[in-house]
């Protein structure tokens, strides 16, 4: 849905902000390829050097076939993003900002480093997992890594 969004736009090239292994694997649920398959190219920026390794997707499982040679890789954190102010199209941050700490910085990022009139798509979580409910009984009995439990309005308003 991501790749089909950004090729209606008239953009080259995406970069995915917090990519995990999407950049090395050739394989249906990659972003990397679905945006390929419409003329995007894509870069990705993680914190995990080995996201960018094609050894640690081989030590997953993953077939040669099923892998990319070459992987256009940042290693950088999103609230620091080593990338250039409005040097980029576009930006996907698609089920990782929940995870950051100071989730404003890494907005204000990629707002930095958007050429003016770039395109940013981000993925939040919903309401179904319990996210935005504070009650202390519910927190201690679901595990989340998510740093941020924000409701919609809260969201919009980060993003604002």
């Amino acid at each position: 849905m991501i790749a089909e969004v950004l090729s209606r736009e008239n953009i080259g090239q995406v970069w995915d902000l917090g990519g995990n292994v999407s950049g090395l694997m050739k394989i249906e649920g990659s972003l990397r390829l679905q945006l390929e398959k419409r003329g995007l190219t894509y870069g990705a920026v993680d914190l995990v050097p080995a996201y960018f390794d094609p050894d640690f997707a081989r030590s997953l499982g993953q077939l040669e076939a099923n892998l990319y040679s070459q992987v256009l890789g940042v290693v950088g954190d999103l609230r620091y993003l080593p990338l250039a102010s409005e040097s980029v199209e576009s930006v996907v941050c698609a089920d990782v900002i929940e995870h950051i700490n100071q989730p404003e910085l890494a907005v204000a990022e990629m707002y930095r480093i958007l050429k003016p009139g770039g395109k940013a798509v981000l993925v939040v979580p919903s309401l179904y997992k319990l996210d935005a409910i504070k009650l202390p009984h519910v927190l201690n009995k679901r595990f989340s890594s998510h740093e941020n439990r924000l409701t919609i309005d809260e969201w919009i308003s980060l993003l604002m």
